[in-house]
């Protein structure tokens, strides 16, 4: 499998990678990644075809996709999906604060 990496194509990817409980609501952790090199495209080995400068072919893994692979550093970097937020709890509800108890 090559990639067509198009490297003056530089993209951030912001995803969240958890959650916090603090009681009331639930808040989300992001994560990022700066500035990674865009694949423009998949193809198989025997596929590929003259492009133009900058664009090059790398190869890349078997599962790689333009959505949800990008290039840097020369490394491919499976770019991390969101995590759902969990269902609200009995516990969590249990924890929130009411007039009462502030």
């Amino acid at each position: 499998m090559k990639a067509l990496i198009a490297p003056l194509e530089l993209l951030n990817h912001e995803w969240i990678s958890g959650w916090t409980a603090d009681g009331v609501k639930y808040t989300p952790i992001t994560e990022r990644i700066n500035e990674f090199m865009r694949v423009a495209q998949v193809e198989e080995d025997g596929a590929i075809f003259d492009v133009a400068e900058p664009l090059v072919w790398v190869t890349c893994p078997d599962d790689c996709s333009t959505d949800s692979y990008g290039y840097k550093d020369n490394v491919f970097i499976a770019l991390p999906q969101n995590v759902t937020m969990p269902a609200v709890t009995v516990e969590v509800m249990a924890a929130t604060p009411t007039e009462e108890s502030t």
